[in-house]
């Protein structure tokens, strides 16, 4: 099984497929808490059959683990819903962190082309309806990249 990260268009970051821990390794909880620091709070909830459940953490914590994931693992697949109904704005375009869920899928960051948006105003941007999924790999030689 993969190790995958998904982050929903609201709530928490499910994190999926961490093999347990070998007795000398810490916890996958402490293992959460010693890569992002101690304020994390990191929540099992397990599947049907107990075991194949999957980890719940906060958004802010989403690109630290997830290239965290990538290091310790070699390889995570990333999931991100994006919703069209959303406006893309000044906001996206001036963004600096990971946390958007426009339908530009963060193309638009840090002022992108686009493409085919219609401007409605000074600040706004609008398209057609609906929610999209972007999959992707983070791989160990990405996760030292800057985003």
């Amino acid at each position: 099984m993969s190790i995958k990260i998904y982050r929903p268009l609201s709530g928490r970051i499910q994190v999926s497929g961490m093999p347990a821990p070998s007795r000398s390794e810490p916890s996958n909880r402490e293992w959460f808490k010693d890569e992002t620091g101690k304020a994390i709070r990191p929540m099992w909830i397990a599947g049907p059959k107990g075991w194949d459940g999957h980890w719940e953490i906060a958004r802010q914590h989403f690109l630290p683990v997830a290239r965290s994931l990538a290091v310790r693992f070699g390889r995570v697949d990333i999931v991100m819903d994006f919703n069209d109904h959303e406006c893309c704005d000044r906001r996206c375009r001036n963004a600096k962190g990971d946390e958007c869920t426009c339908t530009c899928m963060g193309v638009h960051h840090r002022g992108g082309v686009y493409s085919d948006w219609v401007d409605v105003g000074e600040t706004t941007l609008i398209r057609s309806a609906g929610v999209k999924r972007s999959t992707s790999a983070l791989t160990r030689a990405m996760a030292g990249r800057s985003f």
